[in-house]
């Protein structure tokens, strides 16, 4: 057996919070149906493996029929690892928990009430002629311009007869750039070739 220097590890620990957005837009734009499913990962590096005591948002509410006040975050509902201990959480939104070896998921959570959606989707259709039609799809972002988002993939599909498709950033975006790649997806046996646009992303061909 093998021990190596303790002096030398590193004593850090690693938490990330992942976010699943699903929103259904109406033609004008705006979020009919909106859900985040969400979880909380943890992995510690640190020395003796401590019991760790990390605190939740304290506006933070369990159950969509419980009163809430303003600027409260309502989950609908949430459940833990078993190596948390939650006794606290009702009182004062705080974990104990004793992290096992390596990456292990703290909680999973779920969110239906409105929220804000990172970025807003608008469709325009003109029909330019009898035998043509074109379709212009803007993509907003609703946060603050001091966050930015990175690796950012827009993919959506348009019929097989289109003619061509482009792409354009608005004037004076900094920093900015946008890549155009188109993909041939086969879904089926039994389905039609769809042509699948990816802005930002890598070309990607799929055959089944």
């Amino acid at each position: 057996v093998s021990v190596g220097d303790q002096s030398k590890q590193k004593n850090e620990i690693f938490v990330d919070v992942f976010e699943k957005i699903s929103v259904l837009f109406n033609s004008s734009g705006y979020a009919i149906n909106s859900a985040i499913e969400g979880c909380v990962q943890m992995k510690s590096y640190l020395h003796g493996n401590p019991e760790l005591r990390p605190a939740l948002n304290e506006d933070l509410v369990v159950g969509k029929d419980n009163q809430v006040g303003l600027g409260a975050v309502v989950l609908d509902d949430c459940n833990f690892h078993e190596c948390v201990n939650f006794s606290e959480f009702v009182l004062n939104r705080t974990l104990k928990i004793k992290p096992p070896d390596g990456e292990f998921t703290v909680m999973n959570y779920r969110i239906t009430s409105d929220f804000q959606a990172p970025f807003r989707i608008f469709p325009y259709i003109d029909e330019a002629s009898n035998y043509k039609l074109e379709l212009l799809l803007k993509v907003r972002a609703s946060y603050p311009k001091d966050i930015t988002a990175s690796h950012l993939v827009i993919k959506f599909q348009i019929p097989r007869q289109s003619s061509s498709c482009h792409n354009e950033l608005i004037k004076g975006a900094p920093n900015q750039q946008v890549d155009y790649n188109d993909c041939l997806l086969y879904t089926s046996d039994a389905a039609d070739d769809l042509l699948c646009v990816d802005l930002g992303g890598r070309r990607i061909i799929k055959k089944k």
